[in-house]
């Protein structure tokens, strides 16, 4: 059988245009000319603080994000606690967020399912018109940590919000354990961007286990698989601090945070996890060095306020923005107040608070030693040898007043001797 030339070369155009469409899908999609940053902002009711916080930001950042409410499901009915930001503030885009309970998932999968439906639907109509623009349209998204097994509902839920919100430009929040689902490409295909969260904190255990906000190797890997998923997306990362509360023997009570109401005065330990500034702003840098395919910047959880109990200061975040490792300043200094008395006092003139606190090594001559003690709260502990102890505890914050940590009574005859007493550098744990 003959084959005709021009049916030969009408063959390998279509060879030709099929190549040309695959490899067109395997490139990556125009990436931006930098990173944005953006912040969310978790208030639920605004202040002089939380505004003036927005307007120091508004220069530096490319928009933000705003908690408009949460919702929940208590096995009966559903719940909703509004939020009440100003979404003019700062003059920049802004996105309204709907924070979503784990527990809503109970209803996706339930007889309720329609209701749950219709309930978060309707919320979201007054939300939507909150983050109204001219163009592209309303910035609506919905953080919701759904379990990765019911993600295929989770899906349905956003294919109705899709279709009742056409115009607006539709996002949610994304579990790294989330990008090994197959349903996760069903949820995408609603989306026009998601926000992937590297910060998590999984269920304390024990006082003295490690934790870790913001694994720097996970969230590298989650990154590269995100890359996969043709989806443009933005990379969460923490500013904020945990504090663990465990009881006397050693067990996990409860977890707080910025907004949580203060701790009742129980008998116990506490204990603040936060991410390490340093392993963080490796990350930024590398990221603005060869930025992720797909990715559009990065968010910030949360925006500094003044106010903050449990977030970074303004300096550390600003530095971290820019990539740069906020600095960590906490110095010893040994004062004698009168004949005999030494003291060691800890003074942070650096960028951040280290959640995990310091410790700080003594070096002493030990026939010169009466007696000692720590106060405030800090911990001593025996050094290498005998001329050395270490001392543990919580670092002063930054810019506070110098802070007493311990005390060395000495003979007489080494009064005013440098080397009675010496310390050595402060170290983060």
């Amino acid at each position: 059988m003959k084959i005709k030339a021009h049916h030969i070369a009408s063959a390998c155009g279509l060879v030709v245009f099929l190549a040309a469409g695959i490899v067109y899908q395997l490139l990556p999609s125009p990436i931006p000319a930098r990173l944005e940053n953006q912040a969310y902002v978790w208030q639920t009711r605004w202040n002089d603080e939380v505004l003036a916080a927005i307007d120091r930001a508004s220069p530096v950042l490319d928009g933000f994000m705003l908690l408009s409410g949460e919702v929940d499901y208590d096995g009966k009915n559903f719940l909703f606690s509004p939020a009440y930001p100003t979404p003019k503030a700062g003059g920049k885009p802004v996105t309204m967020v709907l924070r979503v309970k784990t527990r809503f998932s109970n209803a996706l999968s339930s007889g309720k399912g329609i209701e749950a439906k219709n309930f978060l639907t309707g919320l979201l109509s007054p939300i939507a018109q909150l983050g109204a623009t001219p163009a592209p349209g309303p910035r609506i998204q919905i953080d919701y940590d759904c379990p990765t097994g019911a993600l295929q509902d989770y899906g349905g839920l956003l294919k109705g919000i899709r279709s009742t919100f056409p115009g607006a430009v539709l996002s949610i929040t994304a579990l790294p354990d989330w990008l090994k689902s197959v349903a996760f490409s069903g949820i995408c295909a609603n989306l026009d961007y998601f926000v992937l969260q590297v910060h998590a904190l999984e269920r304390p255990i024990t006082f003295d286990a490690p934790y870790t906000l913001c694994d720097a190797e996970k969230a590298r890997a989650a990154v590269r698989q995100a890359e996969r998923f043709g989806r443009r997306f933005y990379i969460a990362l923490p500013t904020y601090t945990y504090r663990l509360v465990f009881n006397e023997k050693g067990t996990f009570q409860t977890i707080g945070a910025e907004q949580s109401p203060e701790f009742p005065a129980v008998p116990g330990q506490t204990r603040d996890v936060a991410a390490d500034p340093e392993k963080t702003a490796g990350l930024v840098r590398e990221w603005h060095v060869r930025p992720p395919r797909n990715c559009l910047g990065l968010v910030w959880f949360r925006l500094p306020v003044d106010s903050d109990r449990f977030n970074l200061r303004w300096p550390a975040f600003e530095k971290l923005l820019r990539g740069e490792t906020p600095k960590f300043g906490v110095t010893p200094e040994i004062r004698t107040p009168s004949p005999g008395l030494y003291e060691l006092w800890l003074v942070n003139s650096g960028d951040y608070t280290p959640a995990e606190g310091l410790q700080c090594m003594v070096r002493w001559n030990p026939t010169a030693i009466l007696a000692y003690d720590v106060i405030g709260g800090y911990r001593a502990k025996p050094g290498r040898d005998a001329n050395h102890i270490v001392i543990h505890g919580v670092a002063p914050c930054e810019n506070a007043q110098p802070v007493l940590a311990a005390w060395f009574r000495v003979k007489s005859e080494f009064n005013n001797n440098k080397d009675a007493v010496q310390c050595g550098p402060v170290f983060a744990q």
